[in-house]
């Protein structure tokens, strides 16, 4: 089995199946029943060449657990001289399948300008992936933040002062630049930076998933852990959290009673400007609420509220 993937400075790159293997206790070849109910295993080798020129070899295949679950298995190999041999139809459909999707793993076109390959009626659906692929953009956020992708893949990292993290390249950037945070869209997750008063924070909210990440950076301290959004939103982690507390306007507590837990006043807070009544209630007294803790600093309340109530922030684990 030949397969042409490409031409590279107009030289032919192709894959040349070298040997297969099938594992089932029940089935002596792949057939379709056991590709979808069956726990079985299928493996090949292959060597990709330029020109007949050998480049690599690689194992590939997958798994099949008894649940349905597949598991991809890819390594390189040493093929000396690479043989083809026939495949079923059905395996003719998996090993390219496989390959599509594993394409970029095998390294074929990382020493080589984008204008350089054309790729074949195979493969021509993964044009716009091999564009991102090779793309290395620079983008400038507000507030000296920068997406910075990788040349030859497909991360793509975000930074703000000492903070990086790593995901996934998307074909576009985009982002909101609100009062006191910035809101940046990459694929399904978002990212959020704000600094206050010197307390940088950082929140990753997958958009399928009510679990965020929360990173604080304040003098010398540092916070990170998941929390829960199904007792907050990301903007009261904005701007309403302090250390691990959550200073909500009362009324607002009042209308979404199910989904904010009231807790006591804690020690580890002071209160700067304001007060705070018997019912646990913090109260302006003209002025903004203030309050202070030594980990995390002064937070300032939002003016347009009188009331607001103590509430705890849910970590699911720390990071």
């Amino acid at each position: 089995m030949k397969i042409e993937v490409a031409k590279i400075n107009n030289k032919v790159v192709e894959i040349v199946v070298n040997n297969k293997e099938f594992y089932c206790d029940k089935c002596q070849q792949l057939n379709p029943t056991c590709f979808k109910t069956h726990k079985h295993k299928f493996l090949f080798n292959f060597s990709i060449l330029k020109d007949n020129e050998v480049l690599s070899s690689w194992a590939d295949g997958y798994e099949m657990s008894g649940s349905g679950r597949i598991r991809y298995l890819t390594s390189q190999v040493d093929i000396s001289n690479p043989n083809t041999i026939d495949v079923a139809d059905i395996e003719r459909r998996i090993i390219l399948q496989t390959i599509k999707k594993n394409i970029f793993k095998y390294k074929i076109f990382d020493n080589y300008d984008f204008k350089e390959i054309q790729l074949s009626d195979l493969f021509i659906d993964l044009l716009p992936l091999l564009k991102i692929y090779k793309r290395s953009l620079f983008v400038t956020l507000p507030h000296w933040a920068h997406l910075i992708e990788e040349y030859n893949s497909f991360k793509v990292r975000f930074n703000w002062h000492n903070f990086n993290k790593t995901f996934t390249k998307v074909s576009e950037y985009s982002y909101d630049n609100e009062y006191n945070y910035v809101k940046v869209y990459i694929g399904k997750k978002n990212i959020y930076y704000s600094e206050v008063n010197e307390r940088k924070t950082i929140i990753i909210e997958p958009r399928d998933w009510c679990v965020a990440e929360l990173y604080e950076y304040y003098n010398n301290n540092e916070f990170k852990a998941r929390v829960s959004l199904l007792d907050c939103d990301i903007k009261d982690l904005l701007l309403y959290r302090l250390d691990k507390y959550l200073f909500i306007p009362s009324e607002k507590v009042k209308l979404y009673a199910d989904k904010y837990k009231e807790v006591r006043f804690p020690e580890t807070i002071k209160i700067l400007k304001g007060e705070i009544t018997s019912d646990n209630i913090i109260k302006r007294n003209g002025s903004p609420v203030v309050v202070y803790n030594d980990n995390s600093g002064i937070l300032v309340l939002p003016p347009e509220y009188n009331e607001y109530a103590v509430c705890r922030i849910s970590v699911v684990q720390p990071l």
